[in-house]
C-alpha cells in the first residue's frame, strides 16, 4: 500500500488542483459533493486503498483547491464544463486508463458533463449516489431536488450563498443526513465552510440550469446507481427513472441513510464499491 497526500495538479497559470492518492490497484476516482471536500471520503478510502488506487481532488472553489477558481466567476457561464474538464485532466494525469468513478450528488452532476464532452471512454464505470440528471423541476419533471422550483427559481438560491455562505452551509448540511442531528452534519458544516462562497454560487447557478437527461439515457457502460431511503434531496423516483434509462445500470437503496449513504452505511457501501469496481475491472459478481 502506498499513499501520497497534497499532490498539486498543474492548472495553467493558476493555482493548481489538489488532489490525494491513496492505496494501490485498479484507479478509482471519488468526486465529492457540492460545497464539500475530498476528505469526506477519507472513511471511504481507507475501505478501499488495500484494493484500489483511490484518487480524490478537492474539486476546484472547494476545499484546498478553494483558491483554483472559475477563469473569471463573474463571467464563467458553464463552471460544470470546468470541473469536467478538470476530472479529465485528473484521469489523464493521474490513472493513465479507465476509472470507475464515483460521483456523490454535484460530482455525479460533474461526471455527467464529463460523459457529454469527452465520451464514455476514460470510464469502466460509474457509480451515482443521490443525484438527478436535472436538479431543477418543471413541466413534465417532478424528480429533481425535492423543493426546487424551476430553472429560474433554483438558480435565485445562488444569490444567497454570495451573500451568507455560513448561513446557507448552516442550514444544508443536516438535510444531507437521515439523522440531522448526527456529529457528522457539524463535521459536514465546518468543512463546507472552506469553499470559496462565488464559487458556490456559480456552480449552484450552474446546477440549477443543466439538463443531463439525455447524457444519462445515452450512457451505456456498467452504472451503479445508490440513495438512502431517508434521502431528503431526491425522491426514490429519480434513481427508477435513470436505472430505466441506462442500458447497463444496477440499483441499490441503503435502508439506514439519507443523501450520503458512504459516510451513514460505510461498511455495506465500501463493501458495494468495491464488488461493482471489481466488475468492471475484472469481470467478477454484482454486489448482492
Amino acid at each position: 500500500m502506498s499513499e501520497t497526500p497534497g499532490k498539486a495538479l498543474p492548472m495553467g497559470d493558476g493555482p493548481p488542483l489538489h488532489y490525494r492518492v491513496l492505496g494501490e490497484g485498479p484507479p478509482l476516482l471519488l468526486l465529492h459533493g457540492f460545497g464539500c471536500d475530498g476528505h469526506s471520503f477519507d472513511g471511504l478510502a481507507d475501505r478501499l486503498k488495500e484494493r484500489f488506487r483511490v484518487i480524490i481532488p478537492d474539486q476546484r472553489g472547494h476545499g484546498q483547491s478553494a483558491a483554483c477558481a472559475f477563469p473569471d466567476v463573474r463571467e464563467a457561464t458553464d463552471p460544470l464544463d470546468d470541473l469536467a474538464d478538470d476530472a479529465v485532466h485528473l484521469i489523464d494525469h493521474a490513472a493513465g486508463q479507465p476509472v470507475v468513478a464515483l460521483g456523490w450528488s454535484m460530482g455525479a452532476a460533474v461526471l455527467f458533463s464529463a460523459v457529454a464532452r469527452h465520451g464514455q471512454g476514460r470510464f469502466a464505470g460509474l457509480v451515482v449516489e443521490d443525484m438527478a440528471p436535472r436538479v431543477a423541476r418543471g413541466p413534465g419533471w417532478d424528480l429533481g431536488l425535492i423543493g426546487a422550483g424551476s430553472p429560474k427559481e433554483t438558480a435565485a438560491v445562488a444569490e444567497r450563498m454570495s451573500e451568507d455562505w455560513p448561513q446557507v452551509v448552516e442550514r444544508m448540511a443536516p438535510r444531507v443526513f437521515a439523522d440531522a442531528e448526527t456529529p457528522m452534519a457539524k463535521d459536514l458544516q465546518c468543512s463546507m465552510l472552506d469553499s470559496d462562497p462565488e464559487a458556490m454560487a456559480l456552480l449552484w447557478h450552474a446546477l440549477a440550469t443543466a439538463d443531463f437527461r439525455e447524457t444519462c439515457s445515452a450512457i451505456d457502460i456498467p452504472v451503479f446507481l445508490t440513495r438512502g431511503a431517508h434521502s431528503r434531496l431526491y425522491p426514490a423516483e429519480t434513481m427508477d427513472w435513470l436505472a430505466a434509462r441506462m442500458a447497463n445500470a444496477q440499483s441499490r437503496t441503503y435502508s439506514q441513510s439519507g443523501h450520503a449513504p458512504h459516510l451513514e452505511e460505510p461498511a455495506r457501501f465500501a463493501a458495494d464499491l468495491a464488488a461493482f469496481a471489481e466488475r468492471c475491472v475484472f469481470g467478477q459478481d454484482e454486489p448482492t
